[in-house]
């Protein structure tokens, strides 16, 4: 909630009150023996760090949630951190790396029916496809990230898919007006 009301508000000092709280949480739960739950809040902390623009503490919390989920042999969880990871490389510009990760987190959401979260990872994928100029991988795999995210209800997901097909593609004349439209649509609808 801090982090999200340092970014609605403008409030920055909620940024450092969020890494504070993140961190307090995760040095209880690894007391209380929690590794799940300290593993998750590793990842989320990173997040913070990843959106601050603080990669290199990023990786270091990333690289803790996958010792635990490795350890726990939790795939999917692995996966999640994988996601977060290949974002932090995107912003990074180290979109080859990004590319590797994404495409084993994908297949674990894929076969584990993770539909959100798989429309997300796509939709990342599609960002990193974009910047290695392989524009119609890029534009296919964001119409699959917008399709999987509605068939399974993820309205949120299907508009940011939406949202980055036309940000990605949209100026450069790869989309036709009818495209534009079309996904302009969708957004309007999500």
């Amino acid at each position: 909630m801090l982090r999200r009301l340092a970014a609605a508000e403008g409030q920055p000092d909620y940024y450092d009150r969020a890494i504070i709280e993140y961190t307090a949480a995760i040095y209880h739960y690894e007391l209380a023996k929690h590794e799940r739950y300290c593993g998750n809040n590793l990842n989320n902390l990173a997040f913070l760090f990843y959106k601050l623009g603080r990669y290199r503490e990023a990786h270091e919390h990333l690289d803790r949630a996958q010792l635990i989920f490795t350890r726990l042999k939790d795939a999917g969880s692995l996966a999640q951190v994988d996601e977060t990871r290949a974002r932090v490389l995107v912003a990074q510009k180290r979109y080859r790396h990004a590319e590797r990760i994404l495409a084993g987190a994908i297949k674990v959401f894929d076969r584990g029916g993770q539909s959100a979260l798989l429309a997300d990872a796509l939709s990342l994928q599609g960002v990193v496809w974009a910047r290695l100029r392989a524009h119609e991988g890029s534009i296919k795999i964001l119409r699959e990230a917008i399709k999987v995210a509605e068939e399974s209800g993820a309205l949120t997901q299907a508009g940011h898919a939406a949202l980055t097909l036309m940000e990605e593609h949209g100026a450069g004349g790869l989309l036709t007006r009818a495209d534009l439209r079309a996904v302009f649509g969708r957004l309007r609808r999500d």
